[in-house]
């Protein structure tokens, strides 16, 4: 069906008579189906894109008026608008852009009068019934469902794999009202398509383009979008294991848009200010910036062995164990507030421990961070024996504690493997002497033992200077594996 056609048809429709839109339409969406090349006969032909866009526009102030009879006749529209837009960049623009034509009207050059004619276009009022569609009460409309979901199929095929589209689409001027507030209100759908969809059209809105990332976690309604997204994920984790993000092969799809976003911006270096978005003044962490950690951490997990990324990052991680340390470590006892934060810290210990462990390059990067590991260590032995000592009930689990112990102790011995320098490091600030009263079983922290072991390994590996600090420590008490000491003298029992 050529665009004439379906021009004829698109001007002497009326929405009140037969037969309806979606009957008129069929032949030209299945002829687009069976020939995608006839899609480009589109792009050039004025004539369609007014009578389509005039026939949108109408349609659009029907559903304004609460007229939902039109809302099948915009889901066709939508499909049709899909099919023509997607992968032609073409007709992507002729869509979005409007083209002016300017005809001189007087021979005379100099005079130079003219008027100008304008070829309509589609997207205003794609965006106005997105914006109608995605209020909450229309949200929970079956009957509307349908027309949502097509139009922001629509939306991410207008996006898609094209640069110039995506960058007059997604601009500061729209931070407050356009895509940013359709996002944002299509996110709070329970349908799971409307909710798949914007997520892949988010992802196609900001795709390898890192200032459009930088505006989604800085600007408008973009931090607001991201804590949204981190909400949604922050319930599927437990159903994701670490050869789901080896492969990238995840239980739900949801999930695995959030982590894809959560990549891109990782990947465009914008992870701290996206990160910093997050921050609530009296909070440590929030839960919001916890998930993102956690996706942090899967990523680095997965491919700090092979990622560029994983270096260029290493000093915001760095950064965040002083921050987080120095936070927590200043507070006389720690509250419910602060458990995010005491996660977190772990989290961040986690990420320098993946980047040190993928490459050797890896282990020098983070060297840097030896005399604050070492430092929460040693406060969080000071924590846990506090919770050992105080019979009121705490906030922190002590299983949280233990996790810190454990990750700080092999974080340090990652650090010293085979570098002097941060076998030295370790000397001087006191982590090897730490490490040192770690050697003995602890009942509830019972790998403690082992990994204390290796890191000692680690630290006095080819290192005169720590071999000799050792053998000069002299026994001084035999303790049984209890922890009770069986030779004090009479006068100390």
């Amino acid at each position: 069906m050529l665009p004439a056609e379906v021009t004829d048809i698109l001007l002497n429709y009326v929405h009140s008579e037969p037969p309806n839109l979606t009957a008129k339409l069929r032949p030209a969406r299945i002829a687009l189906r069976d020939d995608p090349s006839l899609k480009r006969q589109f792009g050039p032909s004025e004539s369609f894109w007014n009578s389509f866009a005039s026939v949108w526009a109408d349609h659009t102030s029907k559903l304004a008026l609460r007229d939902h009879s039109v809302a099948e006749s915009i889901a066709t529209l939508a499909a049709l608008l899909a099919s023509l837009v997607a992968g032609e960049p073409g007709n992507q623009q002729a869509a979005l852009f409007v083209v002016s034509t300017i005809y001189n009207l007087n021979k005379f050059q100099s005079l130079r009068p003219r008027f100008i004619r304008c070829r309509l276009t589609v997207e205003p009022h794609l965006n106005a019934v997105l914006l109608t569609g995605s209020s909450w009460s229309n949200l929970q409309d079956e009957d509307l469902l349908p027309m949502t979901r097509a139009c922001v199929r629509s939306l991410s095929n207008l996006v898609t794999n094209n640069d110039a589209v995506s960058r007059a689409y997604f601009t500061p001027a729209s931070l407050q009202r356009g895509p940013q507030e359709i996002f944002s209100r299509l996110l709070q759908t329970e349908d799971q398509d409307v909710l798949i969809a914007t997520l892949v059209c988010l992802l196609n809105v900001t795709a390898s383009s890192p200032d459009r990332i930088q505006l989604l976690c800085s600007s408008g309604r973009g931090p607001a979008i991201l804590d949204r997204i981190m909400s949604l994920a922050q319930s599927l984790f437990e159903r994701e294991t670490d050869e789901s993000f080896a492969t990238n092969e995840f239980a739900s799809q949801t999930f695995a848009l959030a982590y894809a976003l959560v990549r891109q911006i990782i990947e465009a270096d914008a992870f701290p200010l996206a990160l910093q978005s997050q921050a609530a003044p009296g909070f440590i962490t929030v839960t919001a910036q916890l998930t993102m950690l956690k996706f942090l951490d899967a990523y680095l997990n997965a491919s700090a062995s092979t990622s560029s990324t994983s270096l260029r990052i290493v000093p915001f991680l760095l950064a965040s164990l002083k921050s987080l340390y120095g936070a927590l470590s200043t507070k006389g006892v720690l509250e419910d507030k602060d458990v995010p934060g005491l996660m977190a810290l772990i989290l961040i210990l986690h990420c320098l421990a993946s980047v040190g462990l993928g490459t050797k390059e890896g282990r020098t990067a983070i060297l840097e961070g030896v005399e604050d590991v070492s430092a929460t260590l040693k406060w969080s032995i000071e924590v846990g024996d506090k919770l050992k000592s105080v019979l009121t009930e705490q906030m922190v689990e002590p299983e949280a504690v233990h996790q810190l112990k454990r990750t700080a102790v092999q974080l340090l011995g990652i650090i010293c493997f085979e570098q002097k320098s941060g076998q030295d490091r370790a000397r001087e600030c006191g982590g090897l002497v730490t490490l040192l009263g770690l050697c003995k079983i602890d009942s509830e922290n019972i790998t403690l033992q082992e990994h204390a072991l290796f890191a000692i390994r680690n630290i006095l590996h080819q290192n005169a200077e720590n071999q000799a600090l050792v053998a000069g420590m002299k026994a001084q008490f035999l303790v049984s594996p209890d922890g009770e000491m069986k030779d004090l003298p009479a006068k100390l029992k």
